[in-house]
C-alpha cells in the first residue's frame, strides 16, 4: 500500500513549472499555504519586582509588598496620558533655575533642554500601544543602585 503525499492541485502546479508555463516564484506561491495573520496577544496586567541591594531590610519589604498586586495595564494608559501632559507643559522652568548656583545654572539650562528635546521626540502614544501589545514581555534591569525585573502578562 502506498501513501500518497502529493495532491491533484501540487502536481499540477509541478507539471506546469516542468513544463515552463509558471516561473518559479509562481509555482511556490501557489504551493505554500497562506496563514493569516490573527494579531498580537494584548497584555493584561504589570507584574513589577524591584529591591535594592544597599538599601535597609525594611525598604525592600516596602517595595515587595507595594508591588506584591499584578497593576491592571489600565493604569499604564493613565500614567502615559500624565506624561504627555507634562512633555506638552515643557520640562524646562525658569523659577526652578533661579534657585540653581549662578556658576552651575548653564549646565542644569542646558541638561533640562536636553531631557525636554528627547521626551518630545517620543510618541507616547505608541509607547501605550506597544505597552499594550507586549504580553509575555520581561524586562531586567539590574543596576549597582537597584535591580528591578517587569514581567507584561
Amino acid at each position: 500500500m502506498q501513501i500518497e503525499t502529493t495532491s491533484k492541485k501540487q502536481l499540477d502546479v509541478l507539471n506546469a513549472l516542468y513544463e515552463g508555463q509558471v516561473s518559479s516564484e509562481k509555482a511556490l506561491q501557489r504551493l505554500t499555504p497562506k496563514h493569516e495573520f490573527k494579531g498580537f496577544k494584548r497584555a493584561r496586567y504589570i507584574k513589577i519586582k524591584m529591591s535594592i541591594p544597599n538599601g535597609s531590610r525594611k525598604l525592600n519589604m516596602f517595595l515587595k509588598t507595594l508591588f506584591a498586586i499584578p497593576i491592571p495595564i489600565g493604569f499604564g494608559k493613565i500614567v502615559v496620558k500624565l506624561m504627555n501632559s507634562k512633555v506638552q507643559k515643557g520640562l524646562m522652568n525658569t523659577k526652578s533655575l533661579e534657585k540653581v548656583d549662578p556658576e552651575k545654572r548653564q549646565e542644569v539650562a542646558e541638561k533640562m533642554w536636553r531631557a525636554e528635546n528627547s521626551l518630545n521626540d517620543l510618541d507616547l502614544n505608541e509607547l501605550y500601544t506597544y505597552l499594550r501589545y507586549a504580553k509575555n514581555t520581561t524586562i531586567d534591569i539590574d543596576t549597582e543602585d537597584a535591580k528591578i525585573k517587569i514581567k507584561i502578562r
